[in-house]
């Protein structure tokens, strides 16, 4: 899976700004993995309870894609952050 397909994936699935998916697609920051990754199982059994076998394995790639790809932890105003690979860094 490469970032653009990962991003993609967590914008087509995110629940709103309150979103872990959405926050890890707009910034690239991941504040708890495991909200994180309780999210996209929720995807996962909504495509497998829709019977779509193809958008399962993408969030399964997703899920593996999010454990392996992200750097850390990241601090940032007190608050500590896993990065995925386009967060960018904000010059201070």
């Amino acid at each position: 899976m490469y970032n653009d397909d990962a991003r993609r994936l967590l914008y087509e699935w995110q629940g709103g700004q309150r979103s872990a998916l959405y926050a890890a697609a707009s910034s690239g920051l991941i504040e708890d993995m495991g909200a994180l990754a309780g999210e996209i199982t929720c995807c996962m059994n909504i495509a497998h309870g829709c019977g779509n076998m193809r958008e399962l394995q993408d969030l399964k790639d997703l899920r593996k894609f999010c454990e392996f790809k992200v750097r850390g932890p990241i601090e940032i105003n007190g608050e500590v952050y896993l990065a995925l690979p386009w967060y960018e860094e904000k010059a201070e």
